[in-house]
């Protein structure tokens, strides 16, 4: 799991923090996906956080071998997992307004 603090990545002084890193699936999320994965492994994240005024937003790429139960043949199928995705965070719970410019927008919590 990667493990961030939004202050410290808020207030660095260097505009971005690259991310270059080898995830652990975390048991909480293996039970928390249980209905949709069997087993994730080999996960890899690379990209980037920056701070933008209040918010800091993370872009990342993601790598993994997921194992999911499949309708058609009943038996699990593997899948290589190769996606990109974008995230916002704000120290906050997030306004009507905010909402309204990203409906995304996510309250950090401790450790992101």
């Amino acid at each position: 799991m990667l493990q961030y603090s939004f202050e410290q990545l808020h207030e660095q002084t260097d505009v971005l923090k690259a991310v270059d890193e080898d995830v652990t699936v975390t048991e909480a999320f293996k039970q928390r996906s249980r209905h949709l994965i069997n087993d994730a492994r080999d996960v890899h994240v690379k990209g980037q956080f920056f701070a933008d005024g209040e918010y800091v937003t993370g872009s990342f790429q993601v790598t993994a071998v997921v194992e999911a139960p499949s309708t058609r043949s009943l038996a699990p199928v593997v899948l290589h997992q190769d996606f990109n995705f974008t995230e916002t965070y704000c120290d906050h719970k997030p306004t009507a307004e905010e909402l309204e410019n990203d409906p995304d927008l996510i309250m950090a919590e401790d450790g992101m």
